[in-house]
C-alpha cells in the first residue's frame, strides 16, 4: 500500500467531513482529519473463542490475543491523536454492540446538529483555539 499516494487521494475525498472511516490502525489519518477515534476492546477469553470460530490459524490467533493484551490499537490511538478524541468501548455481548451503536448513533446526531453545513476547511497543521478570545 502506498500510503502516501494515498493520503493525496483521501486529503482531496474528505472535504465535506462528515465521513465514517473503518480502519484498524492509527498512522495514516492525520489528527486534523479526524473528530473522533473509537477503540472497541474485548475480554481475551471472547476474542479467543470468535478466533476459533472464523477458523483462524493459531498464529493468527496468537497475534491478535497479543494485540488485544497489550492494547497495541489504543495505545496506536493515544500517539497518534488527542485524547479527547479517543472513545474505548467494550465488544464482549450483543448487548455491548447494541449499546455502542446506540452512542454512536447519538455522536453522530449531535455531531450534524454542531456541524449544519459540514466542516470548515482547515488546512493541515492549523489548529483551532476555541478559548481564545483575542
Amino acid at each position: 500500500m502506498d500510503e502516501d499516494n494515498d493520503q493525496s487521494e483521501r486529503d482531496g475525498k474528505e472535504g465535506g467531513g462528515g465521513n465514517i472511516i473503518d480502519w484498524h490502525s492509527c498512522d495514516i489519518f492525520p489528527d486534523h482529519l479526524i473528530d473522533l477515534v473509537v477503540v472497541i476492546r474485548c475480554s481475551t477469553e471472547v476474542l479467543y473463542d470468535r478466533l476459533v470460530k472464523r477458523g483462524y490459524n493459531q498464529h493468527k490467533r496468537d497475534e491478535n490475543m497479543d494485540a488485544e493484551i497489550m492494547e497495541v490499537v489504543l495505545s496506536e490511538a493515544r500517539d497518534a491523536y488527542d485524547e479527547e478524541k479517543i472513545v474505548v468501548l467494550q465488544g464482549d455481548t450483543l448487548d455491548d454492540l447494541e449499546g455502542n451503536v446506540e452512542r454512536l448513533q447519538q455522536w453522530i446526531e449531535t455531531w450534524r446538529k454542531d456541524h449544519p453545513d459540514g466542516v470548515e476547511e482547515m488546512e493541515a497543521g492549523e489548529e483551532t483555539n476555541d478559548d481564545d478570545d483575542d
